[in-house]
């Protein structure tokens, strides 16, 4: 929601979006552009030129609208790729990979507080909140909604798709710095506890195996929700596996970021 309003905002009419071929983000960054009627060119993070037409790949096919460039890249030239011509659209912006943009924060800062209102109205109050995190912008959002609205009596559990510990926790000082661009004080935060762990299983960004695909079949029998095998079911998984190893306590809230047109 920041990053359309801030599009609407700055009158961009044309948007260049990097990330990888199978990237839930690029697929929905595409969906709105299309429902927004802006015109866009991707950027795609690929082992093979073009991907497979599998998953999001496939969906991407379908959704790009003709006339739309697609540049399929490899891994060995993804931070020094320069298109082959300069975009002729004035009024473009460019959307890094994972939208890991200060101009996406405002609308990620949102969940801490959606969060609370679902408390408030369901008489719960949260112990653990499983999340995941690819980028990381999401789960950088929660925790820095969560210190602003000084609610940090909860654990915070961040399952990495993608990265290092080390790297969230980076980028979580990097935005955490630009708040006061957005009348916000960074100063003398104080977060709630949050802890990071690989997936218990199929770990490598994209690898899935037959205990994903079980996680897949299960969540959506017991809860009717499809979770991808990229993201959510090794989120399910690691949650499952977190709360049973270290015996967890109280009520538990698990965040599904969606994602469920990759399942094909």
């Amino acid at each position: 929601t920041g990053l359309v309003a801030y599009w609407r905002r700055a009158g961009i009419r044309h948007l260049l979006i990097w990330g990888s071929a199978s990237s839930n983000n690029v697929m929905g960054l595409v969906q709105l552009a299309n429902e927004e009627g802006l015109t866009y060119t991707l950027c795609l993070l690929a082992n093979q030129h073009p991907p497979a037409f599998t998953g999001n790949h496939l969906w991407l096919q379908l959704l790009t609208r003709p006339g739309a460039a697609i540049h399929y890249i490899d891994r060995e030239t993804w931070h020094t790729y320069q298109l082959p011509q300069p975009l002729k659209q004035a009024s473009h912006l460019t959307i890094p990979e994972g939208a890991q943009m200060p101009a996406a924060l405002p609308g990620c800062l949102l969940l801490a507080k959606e969060l609370m209102d679902q408390e408030a109205a369901y008489g719960v109050s949260f112990s653990h909140i499983f999340i995941d995190s690819g980028k990381g912008l999401t789960a950088i959002g929660l925790l820095l909604g969560l210190a602003l609205l000084g609610n940090t009596d909860k654990s915070v559990h961040i399952t990495l798709m993608a990265g290092s510990e080390a790297a969230l926790r980076n980028e979580l000082a990097r935005f955490q710095r630009i708040l006061p661009d957005y009348q916000l004080s960074a100063d003398e935060l104080a977060f709630p506890l949050f802890y990071c762990y690989s997936p218990p299983t199929a770990r490598s960004f994209g690898a899935v195996n037959r205990t994903i695909l079980q996680q897949v079949r299960a969540f959506a029998r017991m809860e009717g929700i499809l979770t991808d095998p990229i993201y959510g079911a090794k989120h399910a998984c690691s949650a499952a596996r977190i709360i049973a190893d270290h015996k967890l306590e109280g009520a538990k809230l698990f965040i599904h970021n969606g994602g469920d047109l990759s399942v094909s």
